[in-house]
């Protein structure tokens, strides 16, 4: 099988493949290579190349030592930064616990800034929160690692986002070439097939809200500017303000060409003419995820907006009968409407690399095993 590379000096060599995800994959990496990540992620500062073997893409994003980086391309930030900004939000009754472990993982956070952790090599990462893989052989996965490591020898390649629901037989094929298994996050799967969410109280609940409710959702044919800055400021409010300032900062160029290039779905509950949340979601092998979430934070919680726009996502699935990954977080909110908790890991080689290089990935991997697993498993997290 040919396996190429393509970065900014060639990107327009590259012959895409001639079907939607081809087409998909151009109209959202092509500008990432050619004119970088800031004009879409404000806090992505990273090379991205792409990967074509067969029919298939994968983005390749280089992960960058000198930058300040979003958790979606920084393993410091997704274990350190990120994993602190969870405590605040996960336990904020929990002050003793909190602490405890704020003080371990600035323990380790310390020990990890003496090692080239960001010197790695993401595989089919879209610089968002879920990135869904298409279906594929696993046996090009031998010969993609023996490309990447002749091409990139001094960087740890990781493949992210792999579940251990929808990608259980890639996770195992990697695991015998050698890759370890690094947990991630832990996710919540709904799928509309099982029926059992129709039976959920507070699923009922969001009904009857969404059929007495003067708000809306539209599927808009065309934005106009000061609808995109409106999307992005409930973008905002909602990931950087509420959660995380290290969740990836989303520009109007990103909502606006993400909009007319089909890369993301958007949808938006309005009332009088006025928008007030937005969802944008893709799909990808069969199941559907929405990294773009957000309302009107300052309207009381009485409105219901964070419910309505979770049944827009249920509704969605449905229809399309399709699984819904509805990614980390409020994980008893979601399971209240159905959804299934499911581990998510990235998985990782560096067998070429030396013990020092190695060692921030063995802590992690024997951290997460040892204390964030059990943890989570604890607190329904």
């Amino acid at each position: 099988m040919k396996i190429e590379i393509y970065n900014q000096e060639n990107i327009d060599t590259l012959n895409w493949p001639d079907n939607q995800e081809g087409e998909y994959a151009k109209n959202f990496l092509y500008p990432l290579i050619k004119t970088g990540t800031k004009d879409y992620i404000a806090n992505v500062e990273a090379e991205v190349q792409v990967l074509r073997f067969g029919e298939k893409i994968f983005p390749l994003v280089l992960g960058n030592p000198l930058a300040k980086n979003s958790y979606v391309c920084s393993p410091h930030c997704h274990y350190i930064e990120y994993g602190k900004d969870e405590l605040e939000i996960e336990f904020p009754n929990r002050p003793f616990l909190k602490n405890f472990l704020k003080k371990i993982i600035n323990i380790i956070g310390f020990i990890l800034k003496k090692t080239d952790l960001e010197k790695v090599l993401f595989v089919n990462n879209w610089l968002l929160s879920t990135n869904l893989y298409p279906d594929f052989a696993n046996e090009s996965l031998g010969e993609i690692k023996a490309v990447l490591l002749k091409k990139f020898p001094e960087r740890t390649i990781i493949f992210r986002s792999i579940n251990e629901e929808f990608n259980r037989e890639n996770l195992l094929f990697l695991q015998k070439l050698g890759f370890r298994k690094v947990f991630s996050r832990q996710v919540y799967i709904l799928d509309p097939q099982k029926k059992s969410y129709q039976k959920k109280k507070s699923y009922q609940k969001d009904l009857k809200l969404a059929k007495k409710t003067d708000y809306q959702w539209e599927i808009p044919e065309k934005l106009s500017d000061e609808e995109i800055a409106k999307i992005k400021k409930f973008y905002d409010l909602l990931y950087l303000e509420k959660y995380s300032l290290n969740n990836p900062q989303f520009t109007e160029k990103f909502f606006r060409d993400s909009f007319e290039k089909k890369i993301i779905n958007y949808h938006l509950l309005k009332k009088n003419e006025e928008i007030f949340a937005v969802i944008g979601y893709f799909g990808r092998n069969g199941i559907i995820t929405a990294p773009i979430f957000g309302y009107d934070t300052d309207l009381p919680q009485t409105e219901g907006l964070y419910r309505l726009g979770t049944l827009r996502m249920i509704q969605e699935a449905a229809k399309k009968n399709q699984i819904l990954h509805k990614s980390s977080g409020v994980a008893k909110f979601k399971m209240h409407r159905g959804a299934e908790p499911s581990m998510e890991y990235n998985l990782v080689y560096h067998e070429h690399l030396s013990f020092r290089r190695r060692l921030p990935w063995l802590i992690l991997e024997k951290l997460t095993d040892l204390l964030i697993i059990p943890i989570m498993k604890r607190f329904n997290l």
